[in-house]
């Protein structure tokens, strides 16, 4: 048994170090009785029995670290406090700083304003004041020697009145020259007079000039206007011959069709082909789960045109939510139709069982993984056929990257053979 010391919480000398207690570290213990011990003394506690154990020899053996369980200090990776600890300032915090200065009354001054967070800048105007004969460009004196601008107190570039343009612009005004920074006074006067808005005359407004590419068309043309009637994206369905036209008001949300899928299969494949297509012989607008108002009646549209109104961009979250049903009924539906009577009989063998002598038949959630794994041995006996004809890697591939690939998968190969039969 190996005893190691650590600090006793709560208890201290006279210098106000830690007394130390023996804790028991041997193999016998578990993870939570590391973790346990881990939490105690504020460390993290993550990790296995070897690391854990690791963690709290160097804990016991590195007392300096004890210091930061003594109440009023930061967290235990920095140690006692001691005072405000000094923080490097970000840059967006500065950028957020120096927005909120800006917006400060007029009675700010600059003296205050440097205090605030220009102090980094101040060794350019040192720099300045041992350079008084520093020019810019032509040679003129800079505005900034001696102190640095205030962006509520200063002019710059951006903020020019009407009048001031006038000013600068003549060749008497050496006054109102020196008031305005070198960069804005050495500006061709009609590059200067863009920055303001000739709408407005001598107002004291500034505005900016307009971009060619968000200028406004010379063109006279007007378009029609459009009632609000028309305005609506519209679909388009044809049920029993007939074109309907529905727009987004007249189309609900989806229809809640989970209990038509619950109880045995034979009864969910009636309750599926009764409200599913109008072209089957089981179709029954009266138990149509979708009905909408057109004209002034309730007309019933079959499941296979669900898609046709909630795929549309106005419905597209909806459409979504549907998806995963629809895909499964249509390839269920798909595949009975394509059996013949005989096929038919082993299809419903397939989907049942005999429970104590009475023959079942299993849920719909069971009789579709069946279903789904017996569409797999089809494929793959269909593939396998398909790929010993000698123009298989002819007919049976796609462009990716510019390079030619076969496809391998046989529920792509059998779908490009259908869809090649169909053209």
């Amino acid at each position: 048994m190996v005893l190691h010391p650590f600090p006793s919480l709560g208890n201290y000398d006279s210098d106000g170090i830690h007394l130390t207690v023996q804790e028991e570290l041997d193999n016998g213990l578990k993870k939570k009785d590391y973790q346990a011990l881990c939490k105690k003394y504020s460390l993290p506690n993550s990790g296995t029995i070897t690391v854990l154990k690791d963690r709290l020899i160097r804990f016991s053996k590195d007392k300096n670290s004890w210091a930061a369980l003594i109440p009023g200090t930061t967290l235990s990776h920095l140690g006692p406090r001691q005072g405000s600890k000094t923080k490097k300032m970000s840059t967006k915090r500065w950028e957020a700083k120096s927005v909120n200065d800006s917006t400060l009354s007029l009675a700010v001054t600059s003296t205050s304003y440097k205090a605030k967070g220009m102090n980094p800048l101040i060794w350019a105007a040192q720099v300045f004041q041992s350079k008084p004969s520093a020019s810019i460009q032509s040679g003129a004196a800079s505005p900034y020697v001696g102190s640095i601008p205030h962006p509520v107190l200063q002019p710059t570039i951006l903020a020019v009145s009407t009048s001031a343009v006038q000013d600068i612009g003549g060749a008497n005004n050496s006054e109102n020259n020196s008031q305005f920074p070198v960069l804005v006074s050495e500006l061709p006067n009609n590059v200067l007079r863009s920055f303001t808005n000739p709408m407005h005359g001598d107002t004291k407004t500034q505005s900016f000039p307009h971009p060619s590419s968000f200028a406004p068309s010379a063109s006279t043309f007007s378009a029609p206007g459009i009632s609000s009637e028309f305005s609506a994206t519209t679909r388009c369905l044809v049920l029993k011959g007939k074109r309907l036209t529905v727009t987004e008001s007249q189309v609900p949300d989806p229809p809640g069709f989970n209990s038509e899928l619950r109880g045995p299969m034979d009864q969910v494949m009636n309750n599926i082909m009764s409200w599913w297509d109008d072209r089957l012989p089981e179709w029954d607008p009266s138990r149509a789960l979708l009905k909408l108002t057109i004209d002034g009646e309730k007309v019933g549209i079959p499941g296979v045109l669900w898609k046709e109104l909630y795929a549309a961009p106005w419905k597209k979250q909806q459409w979504n939510g549907l998806r995963h049903r629809y895909s499964e009924i249509t390839v269920l539906l798909r595949y009975y139709q394509s059996l013949g009577p005989e096929e038919r009989a082993s299809f419903w063998d397939l989907l049942s069982i005999i429970e104590n002598g009475v023959h079942k038949f299993l849920s719909y959630t069971k009789a579709m993984k069946i279903i789904r794994r017996r569409r797999q041995q089809i494929e793959q006996e269909q593939a396998a056929e398909l790929i010993t004809d000698p123009e298989f890697a002819e007919r049976f591939c796609y462009n990716r990257g510019g390079k030619v690939v076969t496809l391998k998968k046989a529920s792509a190969i059998v779908k490009r053979a259908s869809r090649s039969t169909v053209a």
